[in-house]
C-alpha cells in the first residue's frame, strides 16, 4: 500500500478549503518554473527526539522530517493552496526575484551592519521596491547541512520562556518582535491576519531552504488551543505543548520545502505561519538579510498588554 505524501494527506484533510490555511503568493507559471527546477519538497513533523536534543534541537521542539521532493508531476495538487483575492496578507508566503531597488536596499544596508546594526532593532527604513518598505532586522549565516537555520536567541524575535538559548527552535510562530514605529508582532490570532511578512534576500553563498507549515496557521492553533478567546496570542511554547499532547493533530502537519536561490527572495509570514529555515542538502554556505516590512499602513491597533 503506497503511504499518501504530506501534500495528499493535507487534500484528503480537506485543507485546501479551509480559509485559515497558509497561501503560495504567486502565479501559476512561477509555480510551474519551480517545480520543474525542483524547487519544492514537502514533508511533515515530530515532536524532538532525545538524539536530536543532543545535537542542539530545543526540548519540545517540534521538528521537520526529512522532504519529499515534488516535481512537475504535483502541480495540480500544489495549486490548489495558491492564494486568491481573499486571501489576507497575513496568510501568505511566497518568493520573487530580486530587483534594483532590492540591491541598493542591500547596500544601505551593509553600511548599517557595519554602522553597529543590533539585530531586530534596525532604524532605517529601506526602500524595497515592489516587496515595499522595511526595516533590517537580521543578517544570518549558516553552514552546509544545518538542519535548522533559526537558533533561540536573547534578542526578542521570540517569546521563548524556558527555552534555553543557543539551541534549534524547530517549527514556530514569531511574536516578540518589536518596531521602531511602535508595532509589535505579539498580535492577538485575529490581529496577525493583516499583520505583513519577512523578506529574506540572499547576499552570499548558495541556496537554501525556506520552510513553511501550509497548516497550523495561528488562526487555527488559536482556536484548537484556546477556543473561544479572542485575546490568546499564539506563541512557540504553547504550539510545543499542543502538539506533545496531540500527536495525531501533529501528524497533519504539512511542510512545503521552498529552494531559494541567490537571485530570488523570499516573503514569510513569521507571526502566523509555522515556520524555520533549513540548509539540508546544500554544499554552499548562505547568508541572508532578513528586513520585516513597515506595518505603519496596516491597521491594527496592539492592545495596552503588548510588550
Amino acid at each position: 500500500m503506497t503511504v499518501a505524501n504530506p501534500l495528499e494527506r493535507l487534500i484528503d484533510n480537506g485543507d485546501a478549503e479551509d480559509s485559515t490555511g497558509v497561501r503560495l503568493d504567486i502565479t501559476p507559471e512561477m509555480l510551474e518554473t519551480k517545480l520543474a527546477a525542483g524547487d519544492y519538497a514537502i514533508g511533515g513533523a515530530h515532536v524532538a527526539t532525545p538524539a536530536e536534543v543532543r545535537r542542539g534541537h530545543a526540548q519540545g521542539s517540534i521538528v521537520a522530517d526529512k522532504p519529499e521532493s515534488l516535481t512537475s508531476d504535483h502541480f495540480d495538487q500544489l495549486e490548489q493552496f495558491l492564494a486568491t483575492a481573499a486571501t489576507p496578507p497575513g496568510l501568505r508566503i511566497g518568493h520573487g526575484p530580486r530587483t534594483e531597488e532590492l540591491d541598493a536596499a542591500i547596500a544601505t544596508a551593509r553600511q548599517e551592519i557595519v554602522a553597529g546594526h543590533k539585530p531586530f532593532q534596525g532604524k532605517i527604513l529601506h526602500g524595497l521596491g515592489r516587496y515595499g518598505t522595511g526595516y533590517l532586522i537580521d543578517t544570518i549565516t549558516n553552514v552546509p547541512g544545518q538542519w535548522d537555520t533559526i537558533i533561540v536567541q536573547n534578542h526578542g524575535q521570540h517569546v521563548t520562556s524556558g527555552l534555553p538559548m543557543g539551541q534549534m527552535l524547530g517549527m514556530h510562530y514569531d511574536n516578540g518582535l518589536k518596531q521602531p514605529n511602535g508595532w509589535t508582532e505579539n498580535l492577538t490570532a485575529a490581529q496577525r491576519l493583516q499583520a505583513g511578512r519577512r523578506i529574506l534576500v540572499p547576499i552570499e553563498g548558495g541556496p537554501r531552504w525556506a520552510l513553511a507549515g501550509l497548516n497550523f496557521s495561528a488562526p487555527w492553533f488559536a482556536e484548537q488551543y484556546r477556543p473561544g478567546e479572542p485575546d490568546y496570542r499564539p506563541n512557540p511554547i504553547d504550539l510545543a505543548k499542543y502538539c506533545a499532547h496531540h500527536p495525531d493533530q501533529l501528524a497533519r502537519m504539512a511542510i512545503l520545502w521552498t529552494a531559494i536561490q541567490p537571485d530570488e527572495v523570499a516573503e514569510i509570514s513569521p507571526a502566523n505561519t509555522v515556520h524555520t529555515g533549513s540548509m539540508f542538502g546544500r554544499k554552499k554556505k548562505s547568508t541572508v538579510l532578513t528586513f520585516t516590512r513597515d506595518h505603519s499602513s496596516v491597521r491594527i491597533t496592539p492592545t495596552p498588554t503588548d510588550t
